[in-house]
């Protein structure tokens, strides 16, 4: 990653090109790369006022399915993803490195993704609001949280997941509400071996059904997490 080369202009030109894989330094022209369907991944280096239009261009490519893009370490990249609006078939996204922050209407921009990678490095905010809206989200991978001592699943939060994999995630607590990921069937935690948080998950969600009378407040599903010694 810490290498990352120029796209020469020959490849830039294939126009059949459908799937780039490699260490590439953005940007590069994308006019002729129409039917590109795998840009996995590029390096971003900021220079100037190109921060807040740095994905413009990748919105170009109508044909995406898979894009992972890395942020040069020197960086805090807030990204606002409108761009990739215009890739109605984007089905897997990585964002690596220097996320600083995530919009709140994510939701409106990604409509179809299945899969996603974020790299919490920087984070200082729980990434769960505007994450949960993901309406078609099966897969979600959260890696190197550090600063954030907890994640909460509202009801009716991430109404697909199925699979949550927390790598190298030092949070104390994970907050589930009653209906939060109806769908829910994995969850991989590495850290923390002691406890099956998958089935404290359901074993919680079957206890606030059987009650219907719980109050709102004692509704909030907290599984805290023990750190291996």
């Amino acid at each position: 990653m810490d290498h990352p080369i120029m796209l020469p202009d020959e490849i830039c030109n294939v126009k059949q090109l459908r799937h780039l894989i490699g260490c590439f330094k953005w940007p590069f022209p994308v006019e002729n790369l129409t039917n590109l369907q795998t840009l996995n991944y590029i390096v971003v280096v900021f220079k100037g006022e190109s921060k807040g239009f740095i994905l413009d261009s990748i919105g170009r490519l109508r044909s995406l399915q898979t894009l992972c893009l890395h942020v040069f370490r020197d960086a805090v990249w807030s990204p606002t993803l409108q761009s990739l609006s215009h890739c109605q078939h984007l089905l897997q996204l990585r964002l690596d490195e220097q996320i600083g922050s995530l919009p709140t209407e994510m939701d409106k921009f990604l409509l179809n993704p299945k899969y996603l990678f974020l790299d919490g490095w920087v984070m200082e905010e729980d990434p769960m609001p505007p994450l949960e809206k993901l309406p078609k989200l099966t897969i979600l991978d959260l890696a190197d949280y550090y600063r954030v001592n907890k994640f909460a699943y509202t009801t009716r939060g991430f109404p697909q997941l199925e699979i949550l994999q927390l790598l190298n995630c030092h949070v104390k607590e994970l907050q589930v509400d009653e209906g939060g990921m109806p769908l829910i069937r994995g969850l991989y935690n590495p850290n923390n071996q002691k406890k099956n948080f998958i089935h404290e998950i359901k074993l919680t969600k079957e206890i606030l059904a059987q009650n219907p009378t719980t109050t709102t407040t004692n509704k909030t599903a907290m599984i805290n997490y023990i750190d291996s010694p």
